[in-house]
């Protein structure tokens, strides 16, 4: 074929290839998307998950439809969403957790940096440090004195081994030089249960199931992380007032996609869910779940994810925990 008709025979390809690619991001939803939740229902990363779902739909006149996918700590909903069609019909639920793990596990089938497009941060969400009441401690460090004046050492409890709360303490452990034993609960249940029973003494949990048995008197409150106090908890300082800001364990969630979906589709959905979080009945609705709204850009998301995998990984390797 002659270079003139052969360039001409390459553009007509290409302009259709640009014409078809156009035409399915101007479509875009045309059909129902998912949202996978790797975590059960009534959570509050589901809880979250349905509310953007709810006003995703509405903005775009689609049905957007969340999927719980649970197991091993977040990473079966991962995993398959990972290996999803990169259109932006099925996106990601990931949270603290998914930071954790890239380090935790030993043989995991994913990356969360690699194989993920952010797209933006839903919420952060304060973990509280909650002690026994009857634990001699009225601040973090009474605590962290105590703990270190006791023989044995005392136990502490998690929601299960590379939870955000158990990497949180291990965190707080490297960072103090506290030597306490580790002993992990299937979910915050039991956990609180022992806690109030004294049978182990201190452990983190989120605010928004800790709040409540603060405020009955059934547990104590020595900290707060995340920049601001708990409005419901008004007298319990932050983690840095109380003199540790190298201890920030926040929790977070946000909503990604398949790596290399269209970039289009990624700034359209990351523009509609910052405005979604910007509006009053959404940040209300968030912070009844203990959180504080968090929109980003993609690129914000990005940077944010590396940090957080960076942080988490010092820790897991300082703890010396492992997960298969």
């Amino acid at each position: 074929m002659p270079t003139f008709r052969r360039n001409r025979f390459c553009l007509l390809l290409a302009t259709l290839g640009l014409l078809v690619t156009g035409t399915s991001i101007a479509a875009y939803p045309d059909k129902p998307v998912t949202i996978v939740v790797p975590y059960a229902a009534g959570g509050p990363t589901d809880v979250a998950a349905r509310l953007v779902a709810q006003e995703l739909g509405k903005r775009l006149s689609a049905n957007f439809l969340v999927e719980n996918r649970v197991g091993a700590g977040g990473n079966i909903g991962a995993a398959f969403v990972s290996k999803a069609p990169a259109d932006g019909y099925t996106l990601l639920m990931l949270g603290i957790a998914h930071s954790i793990n890239k380090t935790l596990y030993k043989n995991i089938n994913y990356d969360i940096e690699r194989d993920f497009t952010p797209i933006s941060l839903v919420a952060h969400a304060p973990l509280i440090l909650l002690a026994s009441p009857q634990v001699p401690a009225a601040s973090v460090k009474d605590f962290i004195a105590f703990a270190k004046a006791s023989n044995p050492p005392l136990n502490y409890m998690s929601q299960g081994v590379g939870s955000a709360p158990h990497i949180a303490m291990e965190l707080l452990k490297t960072r103090t030089g506290v030597t306490m034993t580790h002993i992990p609960y299937k979910g915050s249940l039991p956990a609180l249960t022992d806690l109030m029973g004294n049978q182990v003494s201190v452990g983190f949990d989120s605010l928004v199931v800790g709040q409540p048995l603060v405020t009955s008197g059934k547990l104590k409150a020595l900290a707060v992380t995340g920049p601001v106090r708990a409005s419901g908890l008004p007298d319990v300082p932050t983690m840095t007032e109380a003199g540790f800001a190298n201890l920030d364990s926040t929790t977070w969630y946000g909503v990604a996609t398949p790596a290399r979906t269209p970039q289009d589709i990624v700034n359209l959905l990351s523009r509609h869910m910052v405005e979604i979080l910007q509006t009053p009945e959404v940040r209300n609705r968030i912070a009844a779940l203990g959180g504080t709204p968090a929109p980003t850009s993609p690129q914000e998301f990005q940077k944010f994810l590396a940090a957080e995998v960076a942080k988490w990984a010092d820790a897991v390797k300082q703890s010396g925990a492992t997960a298969e």
